[in-house]
C-alpha cells in the first residue's frame, strides 16, 4: 500500500515540474491612480473606524 502511495507522489512530481509557479499579482499598483486609490480607501476606513467608534 505505501509503495504504491509513494509511487503515485513520484509520478505526480514528474507531472508538475513543467509547469510554472503562480506569480502572485501586487494587491495594488504604485501608479499615481493607483495611490490615489488606496489613499482614498484608507480615508474611507478611517472614516468607517471613528463613526463605529462613536457609535459605542
Amino acid at each position: 500500500m505505501r509503495k504504491e502511495m509513494k509511487e503515485r507522489k513520484e509520478e505526480e512530481r514528474g507531472k508538475n515540474m513543467g509547469k510554472k509557479k503562480r506569480v502572485k499579482k501586487p494587491k495594488h499598483d504604485m501608479t499615481i491612480q493607483g495611490r490615489l486609490k488606496e489613499s482614498k480607501a484608507s480615508e474611507k476606513s478611517k472614516r468607517q473606524k471613528a463613526y463605529t467608534k462613536d457609535r459605542r
